[in-house]
């Protein structure tokens, strides 16, 4: 992922047999390793707040098999600490200790994180899980989820629903490839959208939802999926479906 400043490019790279999440300047100067990890980095970048979101799952689950490296110049000089699977966590861009999101407590077994999606100013990020999975076929749209937000200082939870099988099986997989072109958040951070049946009311078609209010999720259309537009195309509301 590219990013504007000193800090330019955030990749996976490989070294010596051990794999690398790295940030580097333009040019490959200031190389410098994150994190280490094993089997399958998923992670997405929030360039105006410098964090990184990232998870490392079991390469069995991982979407595609290719995984393509960058080219590196000078050996790692720092250590840096492997993160676990299955545990989202957020880190600086410019490095430290990754922030654990996921699962609360090394008591608690988590349901998988499918997907995770920063707001476009970094200050929140949102992340579904997977409740029931239902059948174990995502077009057949009997899996459930449950979409949660940390918002800075807190986690809450939202609602809870059945996604169409366009939203589970052609974007949920491939969220973090489809990152800097897809939005499911308002271009000001307020409102997240969804497409499926909501648990409570039973009704399917494409949902909003505004974290940390004590409002239920709002359906605003019949469709198979929702994304927002950005902000200078349209109206600072405008979805398309």
């Amino acid at each position: 992922r590219w990013l504007a400043g000193a800090v330019e490019l955030v990749y996976a790279d490989q070294q010596d047999g051990q794999d690398f999440l790295v940030v580097a300047g333009r040019d490959g100067a200031g190389r410098r390793a994150l994190v280490t990890y094993d089997g399958y980095l998923q992670f997405t970048v929030a360039p105006e707040a410098g964090l990184i979101a990232l998870q490392a799952i079991d390469e069995s689950r991982a979407p595609a098999a290719q995984v393509i490296t960058a080219a590196f110049q000078d050996d790692f000089e720092d250590v840096v600490d492997a993160i676990p699977q299955d545990e989202l966590s957020i880190i600086a861009t410019f490095g430290g200790e990754p922030f654990i999101l996921y699962p609360p407590t090394d008591d608690f077994t988590p349901s998988p994180v499918l997907a995770f999606y920063w707001s476009p100013d970094g200050s929140s990020l949102a992340w579904l899980l997977q409740i029931d999975d239902g059948d174990g076929d995502c077009a057949s749209e009997t899996a459930l989820y449950e979409v949660q937000f940390w918002t800075g200082d807190t986690i809450i939870a939202g609602p809870r629903f059945r996604p169409t099988a366009t939203f589970a099986c052609n974007y949920v997989p491939f969220f973090d490839q489809l990152d800097q072109s897809t939005s499911f958040w308002s271009p000001d951070g307020q409102l997240f959208t969804f497409a499926g049946t909501d648990q409570l009311s039973g009704e399917r078609g494409v949902w909003t939802f505004r974290p940390g209010s004590f409002e239920s999720a709002t359906r605003i259309a019949e469709g198979e999926i929702g994304v927002w537009s950005p902000d200078n195309a349209g109206s600072a509301g405008a979805s398309a479906l």
